[in-house]
This record gives C-alpha cells, sequence and structure tokens, in this order.
C-alpha cells in the first residue's frame, strides 16, 4: 500500500520534468542552435527577449516542483519498524547505510527516464502531428514516412510500458518498497530461539 503513494510521487515527477524539458530546457536549444520552433511551446510565441524569459522561468518553476514533490516523497516513505528493541532511525540515515534505498533511487531514475522518452516519443508525436499538424524536432519517430511514424509511435507506448512493468518489478524484487528487507525475523523464522 505505501508503494501506490511513492508511485504517485514518480508519476507526478516524471510529468514535471517532461513538461520542464519540453516547455523549458528544449526551446532554449532548439531555437538558438537549429534555428527551428516547439510546436506547441507557448513561451516561443513571445518576442525576442521574453521567450527566453519565460523558458528559464519554466526550468526555474520545474526545478522547484522537482524538488517539493522530491521532499513530500522523503515524508511520505514510512519510518523503518525496530528490531529486536533497536531504536527506530530516521530515513535519511537508513537512505546513507542501506544499499536498497540507492537501488531504489536507481529504480526510479530509470522509470523516469524511460517515461520521459516514451511521453516524448511515443505520446507526443501523436497530438504534435494529428491535433496541431505539425513535427516535434526531437522526436525520432516523425522521421520515419506517413504509414512508419504512428506504428514507431505505438511501439515506442507499448515498450514503455512494457519497460516500466518490468522496473517496477525489479523495484519490488530488490525489496526497497517495504517488503521482504526490512525485518529479518520474518526470514530466519518466527522466534529468537536459534541459540
Amino acid at each position: 500500500m505505501p508503494g501506490t503513494g511513492v508511485r504517485r510521487y514518480d508519476v507526478a515527477s516524471g510529468i514535471v520534468t517532461f513538461l520542464g524539458l519540453y516547455q523549458g530546457a528544449v526551446p532554449l536549444v532548439v531555437r538558438p542552435v537549429f534555428g527551428a520552433d516547439q510546436r506547441f511551446a507557448p513561451a516561443l510565441w513571445l518576442p525576442a527577449p521574453w521567450w527566453w524569459i519565460a523558458c528559464l522561468g519554466v526550468v526555474a518553476v520545474a526545478g522547484a516542483l522537482l524538488a517539493a514533490i522530491h521532499r513530500a516523497r522523503e515524508r511520505h516513505v514510512p519510518p523503518v519498524r525496530p528490531v529486536d528493541g533497536a531504536t527506530v532511525s530516521p530515513p535519511e540515515s537508513t537512505a546513507d547505510e542501506d544499499p536498497g534505498a540507492d537501488r531504489a533511487a536507481g529504480y526510479d531514475a530509470l522509470s523516469g527516464l524511460v517515461l520521459l522518452v516514451g511521453l516524448y516519443n511515443g505520446v507526443a508525436p501523436f497530438v504534435a502531428r494529428l491535433v496541431f499538424g505539425g513535427d516535434l524536432l526531437l522526436a525520432f519517430t516523425l522521421r520515419l514516412p506517413t504509414p512508419w511514424w504512428w506504428i514507431a509511435s505505438l511501439a515506442v507506448v507499448v515498450l514503455t510500458v512494457v519497460l516500466l512493468a518490468v522496473i517496477d518489478r525489479g523495484k519490488e524484487r530488490s525489496g526497497s518498497g517495504g517488503g521482504g528487507r526490512r525485518p529479518p525475523e520474518e526470514r530466519n523464522g518466527s522466534g529468537g530461539g536459534g541459540r
């Protein structure tokens, strides 16, 4: 049950990262370097000095939101249960000592990256081409001819869903979601009568 709440934070941080990159960071690179525009980046509709100020503002707001989501996620993680009368340690100290916490952070970063690439190369091409009648400069599936770009975009969506499920299963198997790593007496048996 706590895993679903943590997963909500992961989805929210993935969406904020995607919007911050697409509306802020990517236009700052695409217009000066490539001389092109993002199709639905409203900041690029502004005149010359204001579009890059708006893009920088979007990047700053996305960074602040990601920091707030990260803090809320750390507050949401349940505290470690005491084992054999030991004191409960705060989540900050367990993150330093427990290698499972490092693995969980790696899984979270990997799932955020997969979600970002899947949204940009799978979902966004359909919205860009079918709704707005334009192209995305960095969406590789839109470089294919007419029947193949949407087949490739659908394949990216399916592959993204499969990879996210595999990453989620790997994260649960590593024991970082509160599963089988914390109470060792459940692994050793019911009692303390080994001696």
